[in-house]
């Protein structure tokens, strides 16, 4: 039907109308499928916002949200920066928060490092850390988390070049999940120029990283160092 739609095939109206009845039916079966032709019916406006589960209306909030910073990260945060009411604030975080797991997801890196640059800058703030600051700071460490940046370490060891760079400042930031998660994605990753990658950062990382060299080293057979 939606190809119907889309080629001009058809009623409209008619059409238009099955597409409703499918879509709120859909609404309440809740599988990744039937969410994704419902996020599809929404877009095309044959169903409406108020007529859809709150969590598939976030979901759709942050995939949009996602999209927009890939885009053009600059218009969404010169937003956020002008917004001083706490509870305003700590809505949008609420979406960027969802948006910023999107991106890792994703291996987004330079998004996610611009919407952290801006988090960040937010966390330190003037003065005493307010309410504003404390939502930032929580936002941020939101990404601390290993499983989380697994594809953010994969992209700096082979992703797309113009990515790796803010993967690289990405993972160092993390300090100690950082190294977890590039070593999680090297004993994944089977290209040999890795592992010049991986070495760098490490060094990058500091004690973060040799920690982690230590942990792992006496668990590992390594007969030379082309093997790290």
């Amino acid at each position: 039907l939606l190809r119907d739609q889309d080629a001009g095939i058809g009623d409209p109206e008619k059409i238009g109308t099955f597409l409703r009845l499918i879509g709120l039916r859909l609404v309440n079966e809740r599988s990744p499928k039937s969410d994704a032709t419902v996020a599809e019916l929404h877009r095309r406006k044959i169903i409406a916002e108020e007529e859809m589960p709150r969590d598939l209306k976030e979901s759709i909030r942050a995939q949009t949200l996602a999209d927009a910073l890939v885009r053009e990260p600059s218009q969404f945060l010169l937003t956020l920066d002008l917004i001083s009411d706490p509870e305003t604030y700590a809505r949008e975080l609420s979406t960027l928060e969802a948006a910023m797991a999107t991106l890792a997801r994703r291996a987004e890196a330079v998004a996610l490092l611009a919407v952290m640059s801006t988090l960040a800058r937010h966390a330190k703030g003037v003065g005493k850390p307010g309410p504003r600051e404390n939502a930032a700071l929580r936002a941020m460490k939101s990404m601390l988390d290993k499983q989380r940046l697994v594809p953010i370490a994969t992209t700096l060891l082979v992703g797309p070049p113009h990515q790796r760079e803010a993967a690289r400042q990405l993972i160092v930031l993390a300090g100690s999940v950082g190294a977890a998660a590039l070593y999680a994605a090297r004993e994944t990753t089977l290209d040999p120029a890795a592992r010049a990658t991986f070495v760098s950062v490490l060094r990058d990382a500091g004690p973060a990283g040799w920690a982690l060299l230590s942990q792992v080293l006496p668990q590992m057979e390594v007969r030379d160092d082309a093997e790290l």
